[in-house]
């Protein structure tokens, strides 16, 4: 049985409306994105990661990130640094306690050499993000909460 994990990535800021993770999945070669980033340069790694802290914070900047307007990509972000691009979903996993929380998992990572994105990696992320054991493994890193000796869910 294939086993996924969502896993956080450390060291980013915190905050109530947006995380980073990343998908991985010993089985699947192409859910790359966490090993290529474990291959960058400490200067480049810094860079990524400042660039994730700027769409954590809310930023705009399509020359560093950017998702896709229509379907079937519209849940499909892109972190670009030089010409890596590390791939992913976005989702809502709190849809009861916080809908507004925004996550993008990131998936896989490629080699841009010309203007079109790869195609492929696009429908491999549309792939896994509606996955159920996907889904389950977002839900368990980013778990809904109950309020304290409530039998609803927080709003």
């Amino acid at each position: 049985m294939t086993q996924y994990a969502v896993t956080q990535i450390a060291g980013l800021k915190s905050s109530a409306n947006r995380a980073i993770a990343f998908l991985t999945c010993d089985s699947e070669a192409d859910i790359d994105a966490n090993a290529e980033f474990k291959k960058l340069t400490s200067k480049d790694e810094m860079t990524i990661r400042s660039r994730f802290d700027h769409w954590i914070d809310g930023g705009v900047y399509k020359q560093y990130f950017h998702g896709w307007d229509n379907e079937p990509n519209r849940s499909c972000f892109v972190f670009k640094l030089k010409e890596n691009r590390f791939y992913g979903f976005l989702c809502h996993p709190k849809p009861k306690e916080n809908p507004s929380f925004l996550v993008c998992v990131l998936v896989c990572h490629g080699i841009k050499t010309r203007y079109d994105t790869d195609p492929k990696k696009l429908t491999r992320c549309n792939q896994v993000r509606v996955m159920p054991a996907v889904i389950k493994a977002t839900g368990l890193t980013f778990p809904e909460r109950k309020k304290e000796g409530q039998n609803s869910w927080v709003n």
